[in-house]
């Protein structure tokens, strides 16, 4: 919103500057005896109901088309009339009528409106040839340009008479120069044109340095000062430079230089080849996944690696792979370390295990140890807990907090809670709702005195809930029926454990 409205106030007042540089507006002041200093003058009008800037000037009548075209084609709209109160009649038009007085707005002004269209034949791929698919024509509704715009100008004919007695026929002009919308297709579109080849050149310089997008950005902003500078009547598109420009030239030198093939896959597959030169752990199979570590990377897996967090993140290469991420925790800053990454189309077991299982054995060969974590933070689901288990069988699973309470949350409802609806308010239902929550949460973040408290706690959460340890045995037997046998030796574990079936179901 803010680029916008820079763009908009830099259009008008790009407008303005054209206005008071206009050879015909000048042509005909020299015409009329005015003082080119006082050829034009300002003030605040009125435009359809609301109050707006205008200028006022003469244009003689025999430039005056040749005036409004170029004007027109320099902001690239249309000046129309239509039907208003300074119509005399008739359809809408491109010229002045004889009538002496008119009003002409900008193509856009109106309000939104909705037109109807036909659908028509489409083409479709049926197997491996491309065919034409009739059919059925249908209205379809499409939204009009019309944006509500307040430019006008208002143009009264008259005879003015010169210092030495003659007349010249002109137009008094009452010009409304602001637009609410981009103007698409003149020099003053900053929307649509490109950086110029200098100003991009010089980003690319700036970022190849090491600078970061966001100094870069400032640098250059400091320099486009064109815009301000005395007698400027356009835009420059590099007047107004982004944080989208910056990193739009960014992201492609990214892709210059780490593209190896416009086949993506073909691309991963030779940076793959690439790293396992260099000494990386590399783990894939080409057009499926792609794991691979650094060696400085194993060495923090090495030294930080008792606990590690594995996480997914969605929707990258494409809209549908994953990129899995090992993470652990250093021990000299306190912040995480990725320290092994995994890119798949695929969610099989099997391709987990490899991965997990080809790190296990590439630690051995790099240092001689039996790399098993003691405990493992995840969010994922089955498939990659028991690829997990596999690989590292000792290990303690332990679940993301957030997504635990989050869980908790959807699914722990008065239904699963078996309240009477008809016996209890809602109040009381949300109430008791909430009281299972806080409880819930005080057993999940054990503290370390949990030992004494444990199954204090764990009564009073079944008293409230149930009445009755049966009861609460019934529930997880409903979730599952291998839960019942271990809820009364670890409250927490089961708790934790009946999440992750939620989360999973």
């Amino acid at each position: 919103m803010l680029v916008k409205a820079q763009q908009l106030r830099a259009a008008s007042e790009s407008t303005k500057g054209y206005v008071f540089a206009d050879r015909f507006i000048e042509v005909a002041a020299k015409s009329l005896g005015i003082d080119l200093d006082h050829r034009i003058t300002e003030r605040l009008g009125w435009a359809g109901q609301e109050r707006a800037p205008q200028l006022c000037f003469f244009v003689l009548k025999k430039d005056f088309e040749e005036w409004k075209t170029s004007h027109a084609n320099f902001l690239g709209v249309e000046f129309r009339t239509g039907r208003g109160q300074y119509i005399y009649h008739g359809s809408s038009r491109t010229t002045l009528g004889h009538h002496g007085k008119d009003v002409f707005k900008c193509n856009r002004s109106g309000h939104l409106k909705k037109t109807k269209t036909t659908d028509g034949n489409d083409t479709a791929m049926i197997g491996t040839e491309q065919a034409v698919v009739r059919k059925r024509n249908r209205k379809i509704l499409r939204e009009t340009i019309k944006t509500g715009c307040l430019s006008e100008m208002k143009c009264i004919s008259m005879s003015k008479k010169r210092l030495d007695g003659s007349s010249v026929e002109c137009f008094e002009i009452i010009y409304t120069f602001e637009h609410n919308h981009a103007l698409p297709e003149s020099e003053n579109d900053t929307g649509t044109k490109y950086l110029s080849a200098e100003s991009r050149e010089k980003i690319k310089r700036l970022l190849q340095r090491g600078g970061l997008v966001k100094d870069v950005l400032q640098r250059m902003q400091m320099h486009a000062k064109r815009f301000s500078e005395f007698g400027k009547n356009r835009i420059f598109r590099d007047d107004i430079i982004t944080y989208q420009d910056v990193y739009n030239i960014y992201h492609q030198m990214m892709i210059k230089e780490v593209e190896r093939d416009k086949d993506p896959d073909l691309s991963a597959t030779m940076w793959i080849e690439e790293l396992a030169k260099d000494g990386y752990y590399t783990c894939y199979q080409s057009g499926l996944y792609y794991g691979f570590s650094s060696p400085w990377q194993l060495e923090q897996l090495k030294l930080n690696g008792k606990i590690f967090c594995f996480d997914g993140t969605h929707n990258v290469y494409g809209n549908d792979a994953q990129l899995y991420t090992i993470v652990v925790k250093s021990h000299e800053t306190g912040f995480g370390i990725p320290v092994a990454f995994l890119l798949t189309k695929s969610t099989d077991q099997e391709i987990f295990k490899t991965w997990f299982k080809g790190l296990k054995s590439r630690m051995w060969n790099n240092f001689r140890i039996s790399y098993a974590p003691d405990y493992v933070i995840t969010d994922q689901g089955n498939v990659e807990i028991c690829a997990i288990k596999s690989a590292f069988p000792l290990a303690k699973i332990h679940f993301c907090a957030w997504h635990v309470l989050r869980a908790w949350g959807k699914k722990i409802t008065f239904d699963l809670m078996g309240i009477n609806r008809a016996t209890t308010t809602f109040a009381e239902r949300a109430g008791l709702r909430e009281q299972v929550l806080v409880l819930l949460k005080t057993m999940m973040y054990e503290p370390q005195y949990w030992c004494h408290v444990r199954n204090r706690t764990r009564k009073l959460f079944i008293c409230i809930l149930f009445g009755s340890e049966t009861a609460l045995i019934a529930l997880f037997a409903m979730i599952d029926p291998t839960l019942p046998s271990a809820i009364l030796t670890n409250s927490r574990n089961v708790l934790m454990t009946s999440c992750h079936y939620m989360i999973i179901r």
